[in-house]
Order: structure tokens, then C-alpha cells, then sequence
């Protein structure tokens, strides 16, 4: 069962965590995005920029980075 949290610091920001379940063992990483980095989608072929930077957990596969985004 996945669990999820939030959290408000003193300046006003908001948060967001959760955990994932999964039936099968991973390797997952810590990885920094910074803000404006380039990705490639691999089913449509086209770029896209993201407008903020995050951290998040995922898994680095073949040159690929795959992050579960809820």
C-alpha cells in the first residue's frame, strides 16, 4: 500500500512525498532535475522542456532515466 504525505515550510512551500509499492525488486536513485532540462519522449519522438526543477526516485535504464510521476 502506498502511503503519501505533504508538508508546508515557514516560507510558504509545499511539499510532497509518497511511497510505491512494487512486485518486483528495483534499483532506484536520487536524481536532481534542474530547471529547463531538455527531455526526448521516446513514443512520439518530440522534446519537451520542464518548467521546474524537482528531485525525485527513479531508475536509470539504458541511458534512460523513468521516474513514476503522480
Amino acid at each position: 500500500m502506498c502511503t503519501a504525505m505533504t508538508l508546508q515550510s515557514v516560507q510558504g512551500e509545499n511539499f510532497f512525498g509518497r511511497t510505491m509499492d512494487f512486485s518486483y525488486p528495483i534499483e532506484p536513485g536520487v536524481f536532481i532535475i534542474p530547471k529547463d532540462y531538455q527531455w526526448q519522449s521516446l513514443s512520439t519522438n518530440k522534446r519537451y522542456i520542464n518548467r521546474y526543477s524537482f528531485i525525485g526516485i527513479g531508475q536509470e535504464t539504458d541511458g534512460m532515466l523513468g521516474f513514476l510521476m503522480v
